[in-house]
């Protein structure tokens, strides 16, 4: 039910790129597109104001629920909300002392009047949705935890199509780059709000959050848990959400859109990929704390096999039309070339293999290795791709992000999920 919610939330959100992109590119021209791309771009990168301890809670959450604890699940939830709430409270007035230090438009490398006026006001509106999601989000993972990501995934259906009537209403409207994030990150926020109000309220009463059950000992374990989820972030979103913002220093914001369209959409499979092995996670928590193991060894390997067959599949197919893709989808205006669109394609592959990995080990609450692994491939990935960009252009990025990837994290990581799982295998064979 989660894979099948999730299938269609991923639908609209793809539907909401295709009908977003070409008017938003039109509208906006290449410039302020590309500066539209990278604060988009930058919901990715910035997803971690929570400092990891929504997925600490995703986890504890599992982990309660495998135990049928529900005193426990709402310890989690209350101490959580919490937690959050004077995080977001925290950072926003951090924000608001060192906003006036700082000249945004050369974060763009935007020089047009229009696009260096819109700059600021863009990144105020940004960080404030941000910040308000941090709180609201608890719910998606409260139920994810429970097992019931479906009703998760129903909720960004209605979120992706705010954002979409949002984007339209703006575009049509007439009105400035602000105006867009406003649609794009605050239609996500009014969707969680309705979540939490109808979960709380209807679909589970018995586990409203209240003041009584806060408690020290969650709030610690929440993070801890989330801090680590939060460097581990934070280290991923510098290899991988900084590509747009390096290409508009090294090669110019226009050239932000030669990458950014075939960015989104090969994003399908990344999306697609992510259907499945995104409800996984809470559900080896919850198989490992009922003694399960046979099971998650089984589930991991054919997700495995999976998630790389269909990346593999579906990237060759968008190397072949996506050429006549794109030329229908914004015009000729974006041409992007064969050697792109296979370094995307190639990418897509190793990512997915990693989303497997990943999931596995969040679900095993194994997070010091990621840690450790996501550190050099930080590193190597940021300094391959200013290099590789400069030297050979776009698909240096993408050349970088596999390179540094497979040294670092595909690995190591591999090596570890096959010796958990052998283990495994002999602990039940000698019983």
């Amino acid at each position: 039910m989660t894979a099948a919610a999730s299938m269609a939330s991923k639908v609209i959100s793809v539907c909401t790129s295709l009908i977003s992109i070409p008017l938003t590119f039109h509208y906006l021209g290449p410039e302020r597109f590309g500066m539209w791309m990278t604060i988009n771009s930058f919901v990715a990168l910035l997803s971690f104001t929570d400092l990891g301890m929504g997925n600490g809670v995703l986890s504890l959450i599992a982990r309660a629920h495998g135990k049928d604890n529900k005193a426990e699940i709402i310890e989690c939830i209350s101490s959580a909300l919490v937690a959050l709430v004077g995080l977001s409270a925290a950072l926003a007035v951090l924000f608001a002392l060192l906003y006036p230090a700082y000249d945004w438009a050369r974060l763009f490398n935007v020089h047009s009047p229009v696009a260096a006026a819109e700059a600021g006001p863009s990144i105020v509106v940004l960080i404030c949705c941000l910040l308000a999601a941090g709180p609201v989000s608890v719910v998606q993972r409260v139920q994810m935890g429970l097992q019931q990501g479906f009703a998760a995934s129903v909720w960004q259906c209605i979120g992706s199509f705010f954002s979409l009537l949002g984007v339209l209403l703006v575009v049509y409207g007439q009105g400035g780059l602000p105006w867009l994030v406003v649609a794009f990150a605050g239609a996500p926020v009014i969707a969680g709000i309705l979540n939490n109000v109808v979960f709380f309220s209807i679909s589970e009463p018995t586990l409203r959050p209240s003041r009584s059950a806060v408690s020290r000992r969650f709030a610690r374990e929440i993070v801890k848990k989330g801090f680590f989820f939060f460097l581990i972030q934070l280290l991923m979103a510098l290899s991988y959400s900084t590509t747009n913002l390096v290409i508009a220093q090294v090669l110019g914001p226009e050239a932000v859109a030669e990458y950014a369209v075939p960015d989104k959409l090969f994003a399908i499979v990344s999306m697609s990929v992510a259907m499945v092995t995104a409800p996984l996670w809470p559900a080896y928590s919850e198989a490992v704390s009922r003694g399960d193991r046979e099971w998650v060894a089984a589930t991991v390997r054919r997700a495995a096999s999976g998630s790389i067959l269909f990346a593999a599949a579906g990237s060759l197919l968008l190397v072949l039309l996506g050429p006549w893709i794109i030329r229908h989808w914004v015009g000729s205006a974006v041409v992007p070339t064969v050697t792109l669109l296979a370094s995307f394609a190639l990418w897509k592959v190793v990512e997915a293999g990693g989303n497997v990995l990943s999931s596995f080990l969040n679900g095993l609450h194994i997070l010091h290795i990621q840690l450790y692994v996501a550190i050099p491939t930080a590193v190597a990935t940021l300094v391959l791709k200013i290099y590789l960009v400069d030297a050979i252009g776009l698909p240096g990025a993408l050349a970088a992000s596999i390179i540094g990837y497979c040294l670092f994290t595909a690995v190591p990581l591999s090596v570890l999920v096959h010796r958990i799982l052998s283990r495994w295998e002999v602990a039940a064979y000698s019983k």
